[in-house]
């Protein structure tokens, strides 16, 4: 979680102030660990031209994901891409992973 809690940081440090971080619960942490991996092998099926199996892997990514995460987000974007890549479906990928929703 430290990157998405720089920015956070550095506000905290440039004026002086600690930045307390809550407790995180371990289901928590392992859901975001295993959304993350899904997320990355998703993409990467994805750059390698296999949309069908990216799709399937960040389908998973998105729901294990804390919903509303920074990592949640990123893994839809990543999603609607893989359903964009599908022949001809370009201009429903939105649709449907609104649908998913």
């Amino acid at each position: 979680m430290a990157s998405e809690l720089y920015e956070a940081r550095a506000i905290a440090v440039t004026r002086g102030e600690y930045l307390n971080v809550p407790e995180v619960s371990r289901f928590t942490l392992s859901s975001i660990l295993r959304g993350r991996v899904e997320e990355i092998t998703g993409w990467a099926l994805y750059e390698m031209d296999n949309p069908a199996e990216s799709a399937l892997r960040l389908r998973r990514a998105v729901s294990v994901l804390p919903v509303d995460s920074a990592w949640w987000r990123s893994s839809m974007w990543r999603l609607g891409s893989a359903f964009g890549a599908f022949p001809g479906k370009n201009a429903e990928a939105p649709r449907r992973v609104h649908k998913m929703l």
